[in-house]
């Protein structure tokens, strides 16, 4: 979509591989836009695109929930919680995308949690606290879950590896994929959440309370 005078950030290029978990929106822009500008009527998760790329993570939160068992929802959980820093949350989603294009763009899941055990370093994070975040997933997930336990040595490889700004362009490059499987998934602009949401208010809300204790 073409956005002309607007300080809206076009979806996708995120700059950063963190913001402020659920914060107040940094501008009223997006919402003008999304609710009765041109991206009215967009698919809820092609919004949810827009809104993580303004650092509205709140509203892209409650638009994923509506459809969170669906594949692309899941994917697009996946970032937004690693933009949060809830990196093992990230892991557990990662653990139940089935999807082709998740696997185009990663190749492997394992390829996936490298990324985020990179990014965990970058939001100062030790290998004893990647390590432990893996415990905590087995302890939801069960202990046959399919994630790899990486050694303290292979992890302090993959630090060395990473670097803010090759970092960054992936996120913008994985967020990018979504969102150009969604618009191709779910073209044009007449959608209504009454009847893509397979949750309502209320279950939205207790998802979110079970999330927190997480």
């Amino acid at each position: 979509l073409e956005m002309e005078a607007t300080p809206l950030k076009p979806p996708c290029l995120l700059g950063t591989i963190d913001t402020d978990p659920h914060n107040i929106p940094r501008s009223h822009e997006i919402d003008v836009f999304l609710t009765s500008g041109a991206g009215q009527g967009l698919h809820p998760l092609v919004k949810a695109v827009w809104y993580m790329s303004n650092h509205d993570l709140f509203k892209a939160h409650r638009l994923i929930r509506g459809v969170q068992g669906r594949p692309w929802a899941m994917w697009l959980h996946s970032i937004l919680h690693r933009l949060e820093g809830d990196l093992a949350n990230t892991k557990c989603w990662i653990i139940d995308i089935h999807l082709a294009e998740f696997l185009k763009f990663w190749k492997t899941k394992e390829a996936a949690f490298k990324y985020v055990d990179q990014v965990a370093f970058l939001r100062g994070w030790s290998c004893e606290k990647i390590q432990e975040g893996v415990s905590k997933v087995k302890k939801l997930k069960g202990e046959d879950v399919q994630i790899p336990n990486i050694s303290v040595e292979k992890l302090k490889e993959w630090e060395q590896e990473a670097t803010l700004e090759a970092i960054i362009e992936q996120g913008d490059k994985e967020l990018d994929a979504v969102r150009l499987g969604l618009e191709a998934e779910f073209p044009g602009n007449n959608w209504q959440e009454s009847e893509v949401f397979d949750h309502t208010e209320e279950e939205i809300e207790e998802m979110d309370e079970v999330e927190r204790k997480f």
